[in-house]
């Protein structure tokens, strides 16, 4: 049961960490979603938020 936490918590702080730099590579490299009559944003979106969730899902499985 620990090993689970500790998998959580690896993930949680990896994420946590990498969002906000995903988030500024997105914007520096134009990755946005803009608004549109299909989309709910009222401004441009970074679209690169699955990166950091993906990466910190990887690291904390290849840690283990």
């Amino acid at each position: 049961m620990i090993t689970y936490l500790v998998v959580f918590i690896i993930t949680f702080v990896i994420a946590f960490l990498l969002t906000p730099l995903v988030r500024i590579l997105s914007i520096k490299m134009k990755w946005l979603d803009f608004p549109g009559p299909r989309r709910i944003n009222q401004k441009p979106m970074p679209r690169g938020g699955g990166i950091a969730i993906y990466a910190a899902f990887v690291s904390a499985l290849l840690w283990f």
